[in-house]
C-alpha cells in the first residue's frame, strides 16, 4: 500500500472512530480558525504556542456559543486538530474543530445553536491571540494596537453547514484531518 493510501485510510478510520464512539446523534458543524500570515511565524517553531492557540479557540467558541444561546453554563462537545500546512505545503497553522452544533446543559439537555454570524467569534479570537502574543513578549504592544485597528485583520473563524451524524459520508469528509473523498472509493482502491 502506498504511503498516501495508508494516510488516507488512517484519516478515514479516525473519522469513523469519531462518528461511531464520540459524536452524539445531533447536528454538528465544522469550524476553522485561521491566523494572518504575518503572525504564523511565531507558531512555526513553538509547539507550546500551538497548544495555547487551541485553548484560545476552545475558550472563544465556548463564549460565543454561550452568548448565542444565552446559556452561561452550557458546555461544548468538540474534537479539535491543529493543521500546520495548507495548500502547496506552505506553513499555515490553523485549527479545525468538529463541534456539536450547540451546547449541553447539566441536566442532559442539548440546545441547538442558531445560525448567526461568526464575526463576533472572529473578533474574540483575534483579540485573545494578539493578547497572548503580547503576554509571551513576542509582539510589541504598539504592533498589537495596530493589528487590532485593521479592518481586514487576516484572522478567520469560519463555520460550515450543519452536519447530521447519520450522514456518514458528509460527517467523514468534515471530520478534522480527513480527506474530501468518499470512503467507498478508498476501500475500492485498497482491495485492488
Amino acid at each position: 500500500m502506498e504511503k498516501s493510501q495508508g494516510h488516507q485510510a488512517e484519516r478515514w478510520f479516525f473519522a469513523e472512530f469519531i462518528t461511531g464512539t464520540i459524536a452524539f446523534p445531533m447536528p454538528h458543524r465544522q469550524y476553522v480558525f485561521s491566523l494572518p500570515i504575518m503572525l504564523r511565524v511565531y507558531f512555526r517553531n513553538n509547539r507550546q504556542l500551538l497548544k495555547k492557540l487551541c485553548r484560545i479557540a476552545n475558550e472563544c467558541l465556548l463564549e460565543f456559543l454561550r452568548r448565542s444561546l444565552n446559556r452561561p453554563a452550557g458546555q461544548l462537545g468538540m474534537v479539535m486538530t491543529i493543521h500546520t500546512f495548507g495548500e502547496y505545503m506552505r506553513y499555515n497553522c490553523h485549527i479545525h474543530a468538529l463541534v456539536a452544533d450547540g451546547l449541553f446543559t447539566d441536566n442532559g439537555m442539548f440546545h441547538v445553536a442558531p445560525r448567526v454570524s461568526t464575526r463576533p467569534l472572529e473578533q474574540i479570537f483575534r483579540v485573545r491571540v494578539i493578547q497572548m502574543l503580547v503576554d509571551e513578549e513576542l509582539l510589541a504592544p504598539e504592533l498589537a494596537r495596530k493589528l487590532l485597528s485593521w479592518k481586514h485583520s487576516g484572522f478567520s473563524a469560519h463555520n460550515g453547514k450543519p452536519l447530521g451524524r447519520e450522514d456518514a459520508a458528509t460527517f467523514t469528509r468534515a471530520a478534522p484531518g480527513t480527506a474530501w473523498e468518499k470512503p467507498e472509493r478508498r476501500f475500492a482502491r485498497f482491495s485492488e
